[in-house]
């Protein structure tokens, strides 16, 4: 005899790309569609409420980290995460016309007012979205023997 204990409490996990989000309007309830890439699964729906925890609004095209339960039959989103896109590369720097800078095979855009290191440089680099945006860089000087540290 099966027991009725699926309607209790499902939750569900997921993490994937945004294809839609529509925020809840007062008493209508938005949804957030989640594309989990896993073949031959579809699409996770999940509704929006004025409850749902959510930091920072979902775009299309998003990577997010959703939390849905099911309450009275529907699934209903708990907390919805934006995780930014991050890269992270080292080596020498390129500065390119038009504002960017390539470093190794990653290209990202620079905030006006960053100071950026020579060209040629060997740096280590932190870009953060979607385009990818400099959040940090850092002159890498591995060549440097000058800081002799004296262990005693």
């Amino acid at each position: 005899r099966m027991t009725d204990s699926t309607r209790d409490k499902v939750e569900v996990e997921a993490r994937g790309t945004v294809v839609t989000f529509a925020a809840a309007a007062g008493l209508v309830a938005g949804s957030i569609v989640v594309d989990t890439a896993v073949p031959g699964q579809t699409p996770l729906t999940c509704a929006v409420t004025d409850r749902t925890r959510v930091r920072t609004v979902p775009v299309t095209g998003d990577t997010v980290q959703v939390e849905c339960k099911s309450k009275d039959g529907v699934l209903t989103a708990k907390k919805i995460k934006v995780k930014v896109a991050k890269v992270e590369a080292k080596g020498a720097l390129t500065i390119n016309v038009g504002g960017t800078i390539t470093v190794d095979t990653v290209t990202c855009s620079v905030p006006v007012g960053m100071t950026l290191p020579a060209a040629g440089a060997f740096v280590e680099i932190k870009c953060l979205g979607t385009p990818p945006v400099l959040a940090k860089i850092e002159a890498d000087d591995n060549d440097n023997d000058g800081d002799h540290h004296n262990h005693h």
